[in-house]
């Protein structure tokens, strides 16, 4: 058996004495539910990746599922994405009643190719068949490449981005933070703890289009309109769910922020240090652009011949 100290794990939380005070301090507090942690974990966001709006949540799964609703999606519309993902990206369309289609992955960085994209829609253009009404754009192990690339092609067959970031919070595509939605109308991402920042289970939705954040806050909370002087008078016109955070998770997630760079910098520093080992290896490491950065969630490879021990 491999002792404790020997063994390298895929991932864990690193929490310290000032996580566990934060939360201790929650705990304290009147409500633990939906108390100001939340709002102000959510300002957090919102100033970190410069987004104009941001919705924290129970899971990256109800991100997914809520942006979907939210940007219309249904039985008769379905979302294109990569087939290199985990299984929410696909699972959350289902949970709309809707369908998913894939394109095939660039073979360099791993991320939806946009040329094999671009041929997609065209052939589907010429077929005159249904274009998808979104594009779910997978940052795969933190690497958020070709995002530019892909949402010019959405915009011009007229077509929605999500960005699916649960493995890329931290991340740089072309300057901007993950999360700024400069090239989606949502983005997501995750905090559980194999994730770039934890909150123990919880995701959050950005997005700059203030429509969209008003229909997402309905339906992340039973769809509940409440009045403005009396939080605790409301009404119900429609049906949204359960997918809130609670103060105690947000109370983390606010203390996990202030660490996200260092973070992000301790897992690139990791990556160069196998790839300048791991180099005369038959192996193919996942290329970042050059304007990239990525959080690192995964350190991918592509074995080049399997007959090498």
């Amino acid at each position: 058996m491999i002792s404790e100290e020997k063994f390298i794990y895929y991932a864990r939380q690193s929490i310290n004495k000032k996580d566990i005070n934060i939360v201790s301090k929650s705990l304290k507090k009147r409500l633990i539910t939906q108390n100001d942690d939340v709002y102000k974990f959510e300002n957090d966001l919102k100033k970190y990746t410069k987004s104009k709006y941001c919705i924290v949540v129970n899971s990256a799964t109800s991100a997914l599922h809520v942006a979907y609703s939210a940007m219309g999606l249904d039985k008769n519309s379905y979302i294109v994405t990569s087939p290199i993902s985990f299984v929410s990206t696909a699972n959350a369309a289902h949970f709309c009643n809707s369908r998913v289609e894939f394109v095939d992955i660039n073979s360099k960085n791993f991320c939806l190719d946009p040329k094999i994209l671009d041929q997609y829609l065209n052939n589907k253009t010429k077929k005159k068949l249904p274009l998808p009404k979104i594009i779910v754009n997978v940052h795969l192990g933190g690497n958020a490449s070709n995002s530019k690339e892909i949402y010019k092609i959405a915009n011009k067959f007229k077509i929605k981005v999500v960005e699916d970031a649960s493995h890329s919070l931290g991340s740089i595509s072309n300057d901007n933070k993950v999360g700024s939605c400069k090239y989606a109308e949502t983005s997501i991402t995750s905090f559980h703890p194999i994730k770039s920042i934890t909150t123990g289970e919880g995701g959050c939705i950005f997005t700059n289009n203030k429509q969209l954040y008003e229909k997402m806050k309905l339906l992340r909370e039973h769809h509940l309109v409440r009045q403005k002087k009396n939080f605790w008078k409301y009404t119900q016109n429609g049906l949204g769910y359960n997918f809130r955070m609670s103060g105690l998770n947000a109370s983390l997630g606010r203390s996990q922020l202030t660490k996200i760079d260092k973070f992000i910098k301790k897992r690139n520093i990791i990556a160069s240090h196998y790839i300048k080992k791991l180099k005369d290896l038959p192996i193919i490491f996942q290329i970042n652009s050059p304007n990239n950065i990525s959080s690192y969630h995964l350190f991918i490879i592509q074995i080049t011949n399997s007959n090498n021990k």
